[in-house]
């Protein structure tokens, strides 16, 4: 795996619809459910994998938007060295952007939750996670973090063709560890 980088996350309970087990706190790389503390685009401090090397790259971000970043999840990412593309039912390199530095710095400790299956049909930034985004948790097991158990798993759905007609891809695997635990999530 490839150190993507870290995100503050909103902590939120999975929504039934998902498909995760009851009480699972969803921890998606993707913005559509469990937001980003921030657009934090805007401010281009981000690397080439659009995350963050370093939490303090992040907290200045977070002081910059006037977030307080306690109420957020701090999470950290890598991603798998290839990406499955549908349409050639094959795997592809991945490379960050070469427009941005990247360079990140591995967290001293953290807790590793699972993994999650994100398109990035514009080749940039992370987009939808089909496996929290169209629900198929119903379709196959995910654990207490809304994420599947193993990059092993992760990469059965996507041969199996489960990602596809979901989202456009060509989809990435990327590996979601716990940092630190935000604010608890709202009922």
């Amino acid at each position: 795996m490839i150190p993507a980088g870290f995100m503050y996350k909103e902590p939120i309970f999975a929504p039934a619809w998902v498909g995760a087990p009851e009480g699972a706190r969803l921890h998606s790389l993707s913005g559509c459910i469990s937001h980003y503390f921030t657009d934090y685009i805007r401010y281009w401090q981000h690397n080439g994998f659009w995350l963050f090397d370093s939490p303090e790259v992040l907290d200045q971000v977070a002081a910059k938007a006037q977030t307080n970043a306690s109420h957020f999840d701090l999470l950290y990412f890598e991603v798998a060295e290839t990406q499955f593309d549908e349409a050639r039912s094959s795997w592809l390199p991945v490379t960050p952007d070469p427009s941005f530095p990247t360079s990140v710095r591995r967290p001293s400790h953290s807790t590793l939750l699972g993994h999650d299956i994100v398109c990035f049909s514009g080749g940039t930034s992370p987009e939808c996670s089909p496996i929290t985004c169209c629900g198929l948790g119903s379709t196959v097991a995910l654990n207490q973090a809304a994420l599947l158990e193993t990059e092993a798993r992760a990469r059965e759905a996507l041969e199996s063709g489960l990602c596809n007609e979901t989202e456009p891809g060509p989809f990435r695997i990327v590996s979601v560890s716990l940092v630190r635990l935000g604010d608890p999530p709202a009922a």
